[in-house]
C-alpha cells in the first residue's frame, strides 16, 4: 500500500477513500489531521498528504499542529534555495521528510533556519560546500560522547542546545540543519571490511549535476576513499549505493534444481579484525535467484536452517568478489 500511496502523492493528493482508510489507522490523532487537510491547500496540503501517507503509523499518531506546519512550510520556503529545480521525489523523500534516524517528532526548521543564517558567512550557494561549513560548525561548538547502551535519539534542537550528542544525534542535527536550509541530504550507513572495520555512516547532500556527494563526519570517520566498503545502504529507503562510492562486483544466487527439505536462510558477511560483521541488508533467500552488488573484498557466505530435532545446522564458503566481476553461488548443496 505504501508504494502505491507513494505514487500517488508525487502526482496529485489522496482519495477520499485513501485518507479515510489512513485516518481509520490513527485513532486519537484524526481530528488533527482532519483539520489540517481542510484548511490547507495547494503545495502545503500535497506535502501534508505526502506525510501522512509516508510517516510511521506512529508519527501520525504523535504528530501535533506546530510540528506539522514548521515542516510543511518551511521545507516549501526553502525549496528554491539552493536548486532551483529539484524533483519532487528528492524534494519529498530529502528536504521535506524530519526523520533522520530514530529521533522523535519536533518542530525544528525555523529555529534551525534562524540559528544558522548569521553563521554562514554570505550567500554560500554550493550545497556541498554549505554543508562542510556547517559540519567544522558543529565540531566547534557539540561536544561528542559515547552512545550509551540504554537511550534514544534525542532532537535536533535539544541537542544544540545541551552542545553534546552522540555520534549519531550530531549527523541526526546535521541532516536536520541541511533541510532546513532547502539542501537535500540523506544518512548513509556503510559496511567496511579490515582491520579497522565496523559499521560508519556519513551524510550524503544533493549538488545539482554533480549528483550525490559524500561527506565524512569527524566523529564519524569513514577510511579514505571508501576503503574496504563492502555495502552502503540509504536506510530510509533500502537503496544499494555501494557503486556510487568504489568498485563493485556482483554474488549472484542460484537456487539449485532440488529443493532441500526446511527453511534456509541466507546471510553475508565482511571479514573484520577479530571475526566478521554480518551486512544487515545483504540477507537473500537461497530458494530463490538473487544478485547482490558489493564492495571488491573476501566475504563469508552462510546458510541457516533448524532441523525438525531443533539443532542448527549452518553451511558456510568463502567467496572473493574482484572490482567488475562476478561470483555465482550454488546456495545449497
Amino acid at each position: 500500500m505504501t508504494v502505491i500511496l507513494c505514487a500517488l502523492l508525487l502526482s496529485g493528493t489522496l482519495t477520499s477513500a485513501e485518507r479515510d482508510s489512513l485516518l481509520a489507522d490513527t485513532p486519537g490523532n484524526q481530528d488533527m489531521w482532519t483539520e489540517a487537510f481542510d484548511n490547507l491547500t495547494g503545495d502545503e496540503l500535497w506535502c501534508a498528504e505526502y506525510l501522512f501517507g509516508n510517516i510511521p503509523r506512529l508519527d501520525r499518531l504523535e504528530m501535533i499542529p506546530v510540528a506539522l506546519h514548521d515542516h510543511v512550510r518551511g521545507a516549501l520556503e526553502s525549496r528554491d534555495a539552493f536548486e532551483e529545480e529539484l524533483s519532487d521525489s528528492l524534494f519529498l523523500t530529502c528536504v521535506l521528510e524530519y526523520r533522520v534516524d530514530q529521533e522523535p517528532v519536533s518542530a525544528y526548521r525555523a529555529a534551525l533556519l534562524e540559528y544558522w543564517i548569521p553563521v554562514l558567512p554570505g550567500r554560500v550557494h554550493d550545497p556541498h560546500e554549505t554543508a562542510r561549513m556547517m559540519m567544522n560548525a558543529l565540531e566547534g561548538e557539540i561536544e561528542i560522547r559515547e552512545q550509551g547502551y540504554l537511550g534514544g535519539v534525542e532532537p535536533p534542537l535539544v541537542v544544540l542546545a545541551a552542545g553534546s550528542a552522540t555520534p549519531v544525534e550530531c549527523t541526526v542535527l546535521l541532516c536536520a540543519s541541511l533541510r532546513s536550509m532547502g539542501i537535500a541530504a540523506r544518512q548513509i550507513v556503510g559496511w567496511f571490511g579490515g582491520e579497522d572495520g565496523g559499521t560508519r555512516r556519513w551524510v550524503e547532500v544533493y549538488s545539482g549535476e554533480d549528483g550525490w556527494r559524500p561527506l565524512s563526519l569527524p566523529w564519524e570517520p569513514v577510511p579514505d576513499d571508501f576503503e574496504g566498503l563492502a555495502l552502503a545502504v540509504w536506510e530510509t529507503t533500502g537503496e544499494f549505493v555501494t557503486g556510487s562510492l568504489v568498485e563493485t562486483g556482483r554474488m549472484i544466487v542460484m537456487p539449485p534444481e532440488v529443493q532441500p527439505s526446511g527453511e534456509w536462510t541466507g546471510t553475508v558477511s565482511v571479514r573484520v579484525k577479530g571475526g566478521f560483521l554480518p551486512l544487515d541488508w545483504a540477507w537473500f533467500d537461497p530458494a530463490q535467484p538473487d544478485t547482490i552488488e558489493l564492495g571488491a573484498g573476501d566475504y563469508l557466505v552462510c546458510l541457516s536452517t533448524r532441523t525438525p530435532e531443533g539443532d542448527l545446522r549452518i553451511l558456510a564458503r568463502d567467496v572473493t568478489l574482484e572490482p567488475c566481476g562476478e561470483y555465482v553461488v550454488q546456495a545449497l548443496p
